[in-house]
């Protein structure tokens, strides 16, 4: 009985022992990137972030529409594929520059998405160890995951090797970005869209059923959002891109009138673009390197309207 306790108990030891080894060794590569939504993004990110005036979070929707060139130097867009509100807030919980304004993106369906489940958040768990105010959010939203990070290391790095190791061997070393991604459909992929719009049987029209209820954890990340810009005297802004996707008056009202009650700004430009002008859009929600300069310039100007009242 003794000898299997202590075998158990090796082998318990052995595999703590790697894994702390493996994960100092995956940990030295992911430092040094800088590229790459995997890691190197949020590096990049982290290295200027309390240097600069203006910071743009979000999906998609934020990383492909919105060039912080209109908005001077000191300007990142830290919008991600695939991230929504979960994300932003971690990130925006490691803000320590004062007076800064943070853009935040929102979609009007997703305020309301009772199935959204904050996991995106989650490929931030390689950063708790590094930052006191991200693993607060997460262990707020997700402590078991911290725990097990905490007593498996490698855990928090699940699905990122490969892309931290192909980064670190090719990335360019003096890389200096400003975080946009702006999308060049070529004239294949425009026609692809164009048939899609064309055979399209449904309407483009998109419909919420009542009652209009905010999911809570996006409500949760909404409100630490406000809060940090409260602490830090900076200004946010939550807002909504154009998509060719329309929403109905009701609920717009309804988002307005939410985060009126928050006593935050919000500007909803969904319905920017009027028609459908193939060369201004990727897809049915991403604009093309056109549409966004023509929609990045608006939006500066609305910015400037909402300084100057």
């Amino acid at each position: 009985m003794k000898k299997s306790l202590f075998l158990i108990l090796g082998i318990f030891l052995a595999i703590i022992v790697s894994d702390r080894i493996v994960y100092g060794v995956i940990k030295h590569f992911e430092k040094q990137i800088f590229i790459g939504d995997s890691a190197g993004k949020v590096n990049y990110f982290n290295k200027i972030k309390d240097s600069t005036d203006i910071l743009i979070f979000g999906s998609s929707r934020a990383v492909h529409h919105l060039d912080p060139k209109v908005f001077g130097e000191s300007c990142f867009n830290m919008g991600v594929d695939g991230k929504r509100i979960a994300y932003a807030t971690g990130l925006v919980q490691t803000l320590k520059k004062k007076k800064q304004t943070v853009f935040v993106h929102i979609d009007h369906v997703k305020l309301f998405d009772s199935q959204y489940d904050g996991v995106d958040v989650l490929t931030l768990l390689n950063k708790t160890s590094d930052n006191s105010q991200l693993r607060s959010f997460l262990m707020d939203v997700f402590p078991e995951d911290v725990w097990i990070s905490d007593v498996f290391k490698c855990y928090s790095y699940n699905g990122k090797v490969f892309p931290i190791l192909k980064n670190y061997v090719f990335q360019n070393k003096n890389v200096k970005t400003d975080g946009f991604a702006p999308l060049a459909p070529d004239e294949e992929q425009k026609a692809i869209f164009k048939n899609m719009v064309k055979n399209r049987k449904d309407t483009l029209l998109r419909t919420l059923n009542k009652p209009y209820v905010v999911n809570p954890l996006v409500e949760k990340c909404i409100d630490r959002i406000i809060e940090m810009g409260r602490q830090n005297k900076s200004e946010i802004i939550f807002f909504t891109s154009p998509s060719l996707f329309q929403i109905d008056d009701e609920v717009r009202e309804t988002v307005k009138s939410y985060f009126n009650s928050k006593g935050v700004n919000y500007i909803d430009d969904v319905d920017f673009f009027k028609g459908i002008d193939y060369d201004l859009w990727q897809d049915y929600t991403h604009m093309s390197v056109k549409g966004a300069e023509l929609y990045s310039e608006h939006f500066y100007r609305e910015f400037q309207e909402l300084k100057n009242k």
